[in-house]
């Protein structure tokens, strides 16, 4: 993954948890498939789960 990408990836989820709604990140971002950051923002909600469970143990 390029610095650039990951960069993309991150703003995209900071949208999100400000309450952007998916369509709109797709267009400030210039992202073509929205299901992409649906992906994205999966695999985020999973590793703070997994943060949290080992932090709780």
């Amino acid at each position: 993954m390029t610095k650039y990408q990951a960069n993309t990836k991150l703003r995209a989820i900071k949208l999100y948890q400000k309450g952007v709604g998916l369509s709109q990140i797709s267009k400030e971002l210039n992202i073509t498939n929205a299901n992409e950051i649906t992906v994205w923002l999966a695999r985020h909600n999973l590793q703070n789960v997994v943060f949290f469970h080992q932090k709780l143990i």
